[in-house]
């Protein structure tokens, strides 16, 4: 059975929108394409800043190990919010989770981890794993 990586950097939220919209569409024919052949990891910049889960069906696919997890939800801005709404989107299409959310994080030298002024945890920052 084969395993398949992706690596992956999604636009940023101030990108136009259809370009956004282009690279989720060929995100979404890939995923298609090797769903089911055996398992698929996506990795790379999410550019999704994902706080916490919102709801029962955000929980599916968010853990509880984001960075700013009591973040109050109305200090996102817009352009935040809607690329959060675009990786859950994705998840909840093709039953994915964010992985990175899932477990706590340890310490390090790592520039890509980030301390949480809250929880004292420590996060990846830009990479996100997603599987299938």
């Amino acid at each position: 059975m084969p395993t398949t990586m992706l690596g992956i950097y999604l636009p940023q939220a101030g990108r136009p929108e259809e370009e956004r919209e282009r690279v989720y569409e060929t995100l979404g024919r890939l995923i298609r394409q090797y769903k089911g052949r055996g398992p698929l990891y996506i990795l790379g910049d999410m550019s999704a800043r994902v706080q916490r889960a919102e709801g029962r069906s955000e929980k599916e696919h968010i853990g509880k190990y984001t960075f700013e997890p009591h973040a109050p939800t109305r200090e996102r801005s817009q352009m935040v919010r809607e690329s959060m709404d675009k990786i859950i989107n994705l998840c909840q299409t093709y039953k994915l989770r964010i992985m990175n959310t899932m477990f706590k994080k340890g310490g390090g030298g790592n520039r890509n981890l980030q301390r949480s002024r809250d929880t004292n945890m420590v996060a990846q920052r830009e990479r996100a794993l997603i599987w299938i």
